[in-house]
């Protein structure tokens, strides 16, 4: 069965604006299946509501971890039931994770930043500035919504950026991808929503609009359905993150993305094709892999088999589907 929810959601624990059983609320309006909290330095939300169903939605109650000096190195973290201790070093946050049975996520490890005169911490960057032990990370936010609109401000830019925000959300950044490759991970999508209020009753940003962006789809198996509690939480987590796992990410913008799938398919013990499934026509096919971006041109909706040639039989490959001039679909297969 096909799962599909947001990542990386803030509530009034930390700097959101809703409480996380209005959010769970607003992400079930929304139709999604799964539901990712990540209050900065706080499980103040897995106190409270806990993690497993609500109705019809699975909740993934968890943190985003920074480093104490500078905020930087910001890790979504799942599974634990508490915070690391003050200290630590942000490139050992994965494996204190691991340690305590959670799971963990490098949080828009290439941020750049607005080329705002004044910047704020919701407009600076806030990247990774050391690569964390190999093996150890269990995913990677290949596209959050929030940080590449950040990355897009500029003086020239700023009217057009608030106006028209989704002009500036096109397709994961190159250098987020190769953090990816290097790490040979999951490849998940974040919103890191917020639903700022700055007054008069304005809301930028809403939570329901961020819900219809960027989405993660995980397959996994329907006995999900029957787990309760911190056991549906850890399927799902393990599914999603995990090496047998299949898991993309799409933007609702471009068209609804289930029933996407895509494989590696041996041929003489290699891995010389990807066979792909497509719900609905693309208008642009790319292989992005080791050695560079290769043009497919369109595919129609259904099944097709992409041979890889010899040299990019290995290594991460990640899939993109375009369409109306945006990125559809990115499926990471490391």
């Amino acid at each position: 069965m096909e799962l599909v929810g947001c990542l990386h959601v803030h509530t009034t624990h930390s700097d959101g604006t809703a409480a996380p059983s209005e959010v769970i609320g607003l992400a079930s309006a929304a139709g999604l299946d799964f539901l990712g909290i990540n209050d900065h330095m706080s499980l103040a939300a897995r106190d409270e509501i806990g993690a497993g169903w609500h109705g019809g939605l699975l909740a993934l109650t968890g943190a985003e971890l920074n480093d104490d000096s500078g905020g930087l190195n910001h890790l979504l973290v799942y599974g634990i039931d508490e915070l690391p201790p003050d200290g630590l070093a942000p490139a050992d946050y994965p494996l204190w994770v691991r340690a305590r049975g959670g799971l963990s996520i490098a949080a828009h490890p290439r941020e750049k930043g607005s080329r705002l005169p004044f910047r704020t911490d919701s407009t600076r960057a806030l990247p990774w500035t050391e690569e964390p032990r190999p093996g150890l990370l269990d995913g990677v936010e290949i596209w959050n919504y929030m940080s590449q609109w950040k990355d897009g401000l500029s003086p020239l830019r700023l009217v057009r950026s608030l106006r028209s925000p989704d002009r500036s959300v096109v397709a994961p950044d190159g250098e987020t991808v190769g953090f990816w490759r290097r790490c040979r991970c999951a490849g998940i999508g974040g919103v890191d929503a917020h639903c700022f209020r700055p007054g008069f009753g304005l809301r930028v940003f809403p939570y329901p609009m961020l819900f219809d962006r960027i989405r993660t789809h995980v397959l996994l198996d329907p006995s999900i359905r029957g787990l309760q509690g911190r056991k549906a939480e850890q399927a799902l987590l393990e599914a999603m993150l995990g090496p047998e796992g299949l898991t993309f990410v799409s933007n609702r913008l471009a068209g609804d993305a289930r029933g996407f799938r895509a494989f590696r398919r041996s041929d003489g013990g290699e891995c010389g094709s990807l066979e792909l499934c497509l719900p609905l026509d693309a208008d642009d096919c790319v292989l992005d892999t080791p050695q560079g971006r290769k043009r497919m041109g369109s595919l129609p909706a259904g099944g097709h088999l992409v041979a890889l040639p010899g040299q990019e039989r290995c290594g991460g490959v990640a899939v993109e589907l375009w369409r109306d001039g945006r990125l559809w679909i990115w499926c990471g297969l490391a």
